[in-house]
């Protein structure tokens, strides 16, 4: 998936949609590993995703509960799947998998995360 990050992406929650930027910029390090042929960055890309299936995650469950969101429980377990998917991947480059496949596994979970932002956290917009 080739989306880049645009306004109308965001949730009109400023930190929120900070953090989303930054996961639309960890493709640019995932391109660029590849196209460098530096697989010492994909430690660093896993570093990003694993603190940010916590810290965003958090945040964002946080702004659902502040303002009475009804798909609340829909929204965290897709959370939840999404944290289970970095943990796997973690698993599969401490387990020197092969770096064409974590390679393959890291973009298939961003791209999921960044159509997540555009088709689940889009119904956040401007919720308060």
């Amino acid at each position: 998936m080739s989306v880049q990050w645009s306004e109308n992406l965001s949730i009109g929650h400023d930190g929120l949609d900070h953090q989303h930027q930054e996961l639309f910029q960890v493709t640019s390090m995932l391109d660029h590993a590849i196209h460098s042929h530096d697989v010492s960055k994909l430690n660093d890309i896993l570093h990003f995703l694993e603190d940010y299936v916590v810290s965003h995650f958090k945040d964002e469950e946080d702004f659902m509960l502040k303002t009475h969101y009804d798909e609340y429980d829909f929204h965290k377990k897709e959370h939840d799947q999404f944290k289970k998917t970095v943990e796997g991947l973690r698993n599969f480059y401490d387990s020197h998998t092969s770096n064409t496949h974590i390679i393959f596994k890291i973009r298939q979970c961003i791209d999921e995360m960044i159509l997540h932002i555009i088709t689940v956290d889009s119904k956040l917009t401007h919720h308060e």
